[in-house]
């Protein structure tokens, strides 16, 4: 609940995709977020322990 409405979130955890770079631009994660958007989630967890 928040602010004493039901949400339902459907989403992920992010991770990179480019292990191997680390890239932080908006460029390298503009794709993966909007296929995120297209599979209808509405919640991206960004943990923080990732580089």
């Amino acid at each position: 609940m928040v602010n004493g409405e039901r949400i339902f979130c459907r989403g992920a955890v992010w991770i990179t995709a480019d292990i191997v770079r680390l890239p932080g631009g908006s460029a390298d994660s503009e794709p993966w977020l909007r296929l995120a958007a297209e599979a209808s989630m509405n919640l991206i967890r960004i943990g923080g322990t990732m580089a």
